[in-house]
């Protein structure tokens, strides 16, 4: 009886430790306007941050679908360098497309190719904002590599592949290491 019962307590005790448990990259998705857009990626002058890649995509973009699972295959090794990595979904500035819906697609799409990532869902007017702020072309995918320092140390315009965002990851963490 009381082996039966030291049994029950270890189990009980093993099982409550492996609840209490998370993962350290636990991804959000969230709707933010150009304002939080800024806040998040921290790249004023003078500010310190983490050297990052920043990927932006679309559920509704073909290249974008294509290059994501590279993109969190390469990004998800260098995130344990010290590389922060975060995606954009132009998903919600679809004009048809409701706040619920672009949340939905999103989460749908991680969780059928089964990531774990941060996704901001970018809303606003229009794109004038954020591509004036960060010189982006407008099409995506893109995918932008910052250093410590919030400086842009590399890009890819259009559909990339594996050397690509191992090539920026290394540009940004590189940049972080040498100053």
């Amino acid at each position: 009886m009381k082996f039966g019962l030291l049994i029950t307590c270890v189990l009980a005790c093993a099982s409550c430790g492996e609840s209490s448990v998370s993962d350290p990259f636990e991804a959000t998705v969230e709707i933010v306007d150009f304002e939080q857009l800024m806040n998040r990626l921290n790249l004023e002058a003078g500010a310190k941050t983490e050297p990052m890649l920043v990927n932006f995509w679309a559920t509704w973009c073909p290249p974008c679908v294509a290059e994501l699972p590279d993109f969190y295959q390469v990004s998800s090794t260098y995130r344990q360098r010290g590389l922060r990595v975060l995606t954009i979904s132009y998903d919600y500035m679809v004009p048809e497309v409701s706040a619920d819906q672009a949340l939905a697609n999103v989460r749908q799409h991680l969780e059928w190719q089964g990531f774990l990532m941060d996704v901001l869902i970018y809303d606003d007017e229009d794109f004038d904002s954020i591509n004036g702020a960060l010189k982006l072309p407008g099409p995506i995918p893109l995918t932008l590599a910052f250093n410590a320092q919030g400086q842009e140390v590399g890009r890819v315009e259009g559909e990339a592949g594996p050397r690509d965002f191992h090539d920026l990851a290394r540009r940004a963490l590189a940049t972080a290491t040498t100053r």
